[in-house]
């Protein structure tokens, strides 16, 4: 690694601007031990380590096939638009590498011609809009919905011809050869770097331990980057779920598929009119609520008992229905595969019969959505992921708690004796920053919490001018927060929800008197380097709320086997959630600004010396004074 990294290496002589750091070749040197040793390694390196090619380069010389799987969307764009380039023209060895999107994210060939024959069942497909689709249907090689500039995010058109899994009709599929999935893996078989994120990963893990086969090619070495958000992506993919939406897609489709095999049955259709009443009386009975909500089972009874009951039956007689007409169409014998698995998912749901689990729903836009999640994920990847005798090798800015990866490694189901290597951070966070701990704000939990917290958040960005991050832990607070501070008129307020959250960067970028206003979305995966952002105010610490139901699960299993929930879990995962936080300001050695957190509990509850330890070693003041003395 020394002929790469050192002072003279290989980097030294491509990157004009590069400079050494012990800290970079000691992660590759480990990384390539790792790899060659077949072992696991858990590695802790911040901002400006440089670990992507730390970890990249040991991997291209190993010559093994290596998944790399990242948490968001701007670490997948800098490895795939300037590291992974970079190295193939300095490299002496060249590598093909192959980037894999969730499925959803690419057009179905299948799906799309049936829309083309009945655009009438598709909302917005219509006009310009399918004018333009058909255009780019005909020059695309990747089906990627990332090359249509001009559709929405929000575009509803999408949805229904996208190739998710569950609308996939595989080997059957009459455009099956041409299919841009089929094709996309296809040339990931022969690459030997694929790059996938976390969703697509465990996507394709979970799809394995269901034995249906697999999504991303066999590989021999695994890196995760991003590897904080591990633990709840595999807990969203090992779950089950059911929503209002999904029934109502499955109608749509069976209708769909009706029409395009021109059938008159109406004995389908009558099942179909009474099926979508039934679901929508079955779904009525959870109210809307603006928070995750604990399924108990002695709440499912009565009247919700009686309505599953009534759609049980109903969704019995549509699978039989969908039996009887499955040779009219694959399309038709995949809605009955789809009908069944509702079935048997709400079954599941609702019977709650596995103590591993926990069930509970939620509210979104017009959607309900029914949930059973496993309460620890650590016995799946034990079983599913770390049996296997190869390289995992995870790393991310914010892995260790109290110097240690004890937790990290728990949470994971990894071995104790897993080796870790916690690496300083090569910013100099003394002369970058300082950290504002006011003393004198209410606590949290006093009725007076949010009046002091906007009168305090004022004050500051008279201080900073602005160019500011505000985190709030809860939406309520956001709310109350921007209400009493809108009569700023010097700075421009930016709130989440308001637009997209690509949208609310990019304008914050522009204009750098801005302030934006966030909760658990903007407290990771968010880069503003140089004088863009220069404050990050965080309004409390981070504890994940008790009362949700995954959160309250994990509490419960916690205590059944004799540990502390609050030490254990609530603690150590606060910890990490501010540091990520704190994380979004100093992204380069040229950065500076001011991180403030106003929960007086650092100083005034017993646990407040572990968050302390946890900050960046840097100078702390209590004087608001000293922010503009410092920015000056």
């Amino acid at each position: 690694m020394k002929r790469i990294f050192g002072k003279d290496g290989l980097l030294s002589k491509a990157l004009g601007d590069y400079e050494y750091r012990s800290i970079q070749e000691t992660m590759a040197r480990e990384v390539e031990a790792a790899i060659g040793e077949g072992r696991e390694s858990i590695i802790e390196a911040g901002t400006g380590t440089g670990k992507t090619l730390a970890y990249l380069i040991p991997a291209v010389l190993s010559r093994k096939k290596t998944i790399i799987s990242t948490g968001t969307k701007t670490l997948q764009d800098q490895l795939l638009e300037s590291d992974i380039p970079f190295l193939n023209r300095h490299l002496s060895q060249p590598f093909r590498a192959v980037c894999m999107k969730g499925r959803a994210n690419y057009l179905c060939l299948y799906r799309f011609h049936r829309s083309v024959e009945q655009p009438e069942l598709l909302p917005g497909f219509e006009g310009t809009v399918s004018k333009e689709l058909v255009d780019w249907v005909q020059q695309t090689t990747s089906g990627d919905r990332s090359e249509i500039h001009w559709l929405p995010d929000d575009f509803v058109g999408w949805e229904p011809i996208s190739a998710r899994a569950d609308q996939c009709l595989g080997q059957k599929c009459a455009w099956f050869e041409q299919c841009f999935l089929t094709l996309l893996r296809q040339e990931a078989a022969t690459a030997e770097i694929v790059v996938v994120n976390h969703h697509l990963f465990f996507a394709d893990l979970a799809v394995r331990s269901g034995g249906y086969g697999q999504v991303i090619p066999p590989y021999e070495v695994v890196i995760f980057d991003e590897a904080h958000l591990l633990e709840e992506t595999a807990n969203n993919y090992f779950s089950i779920q059911v929503s209002s939406y999904r029934l109502f897609e499955l109608f749509r489709d069976i209708s769909w598929e009706m029409g395009a095999a021109r059938s008159t049955d109406s004995s389908l259709t009558s099942s179909l009119q009474s099926l979508g009443k039934l679901s929508s009386q079955f779904f009525e009975m959870f109210p809307f609520s603006d928070r995750r909500q604990r399924l108990l089972s002695e709440a499912i009874s009565g009247e919700i008992h009686q309505r599953w009951l009534q759609l049980s039956q109903a969704l019995e007689q549509l699978i039989t229905e969908l039996f009887r007409h499955q040779d009219l169409s694959e399309g038709l014998s995949a809605c009955h595969r789809r009908a069944q698995e509702i079935h048997q998912s709400l079954e599941l749901i609702l019977h709650q019969n596995d103590a591993n689990y926990v069930y509970w729903y939620e509210t979104r836009g017009k959607g309900k959505f029914l949930w059973a999640s496993p309460v620890q994920v650590a016995p799946i990847l034990q079983e599913h992921l770390f049996h296997r005798q190869m390289p995992f090798i995870f790393t991310s800015a914010t892995l260790a708690v109290g110097n240690n990866l004890d937790f990290f490694k728990n949470r994971l189901g990894l071995s104790p004796e897993t080796a870790g290597l916690i690496l300083d951070t090569p910013f100099s966070y003394r002369e970058q920053t300082v950290i504002y701990l006011p003393k004198h704000l209410p606590l949290p939990d006093s009725p007076s919490f949010v009046e002091a917290v906007t009168d305090e958040v004022a004050a500051i960005l008279e201080e900073t001018g602005g160019r500011a991050f505000i985190l709030f832990t809860s939406h309520r607070n956001l709310r109350e927060v921007y209400s009493r501070l809108s009569h700023l008129e010097r700075f421009k307020l930016l709130v989440q929800g308001e637009q997209p959250k690509a949208t609310l960067l990019k304008r914050f970028r522009e204009d750098t008197s801005s302030v934006l206003l966030g909760t658990a979305s903007f407290w990771q995966g968010v880069d503003m380097p140089g004088e863009t952002l220069s404050c990050v105010i965080i309004d409390k610490l981070p504890f994940a709320a008790p009362n949700d139901p995954l959160v309250a699960a994990r509490l419960e299993k916690i205590a059944e086997a004799g540990g502390n929930p609050f030490w254990d879990y609530q603690v150590p995962s606060a910890v990490l959630a501010l540091r990520q936080g704190l994380g979004r300001l100093i992204r380069r050695a040229s950065d500076q600004g001011i991180l403030a957190v106003l929960d007086g509990r650092l100083f005034k509850r017993s646990y407040g010396k572990i968050f302390l330890e946890s900050l960046p070693e840097s100078t702390i003041t209590h004087q608001r004074e000293d922010i503009g003395a410092f920015l000056s």
